[in-house]
This record gives C-alpha cells, structure tokens and sequence, in this order.
C-alpha cells in the first residue's frame, strides 16, 4: 500500500511540475504558432520580438512584429510598432 501511494504522490508531482513548465512556456509557445500561422494564410513570413497573452485578463501583447518578403536575393522587413490590445473589439 505503501509503495502505491508512493506512486501516486510521484506522479502527481510530475503532473504540477509539467503543468507548471506548460504555463512558463505557453507565451513562446504560442509565439511560434502565431508566427507559422501567418505564414500559412498570407504566404509572408513573421516574427514576433515579444508575445505576451494575460491569463487573468484579455489581454494580448505584441511587440517587434515585423514581416519578411522575399525580393530576389534580398529580404526586406517592415515593422509596425507595439499595440495592446484589450476586451473584445478593441483597436
């Protein structure tokens, strides 16, 4: 019995431990989706400098997006500035 709830305490700590890691990571996470997504739909690459999504308020925080087209041999970068945006419908 005791070896069993051994297991169990291990394995609930390393669900916290994942679901912690998740929660520290999910800005770069979505990041990254955000990023490839863009490309999918407009055909133009993006980058992103700083992502941020508030958890306990809707808010989204894009910073440094710039986006790549692609002329020849040279890549050009357009960049807009920072924008925050927040509740639903905001500009």
């Amino acid at each position: 019995m005791k070896r069993l709830l051994k297991w169990i305490a291990a394995l609930l700590l390393l669900a916290v431990v994942l679901v912690v890691i998740f929660f520290l990571s999910l800005d770069s996470i979505l990041r990254v989706v955000i990023q490839r997504n863009i490309r999918a739909q407009t055909g133009l690459a993006a980058q992103i400098g700083k992502f941020h999504l508030g958890l306990l308020e809707p808010v989204v925080d894009i910073k440094d997006l710039r986006e790549l087209w692609f002329s020849g041999d040279a890549v050009r970068a357009g960049t807009w500035p920072a924008r925050r945006v927040t509740g639903e419908g905001a500009t």
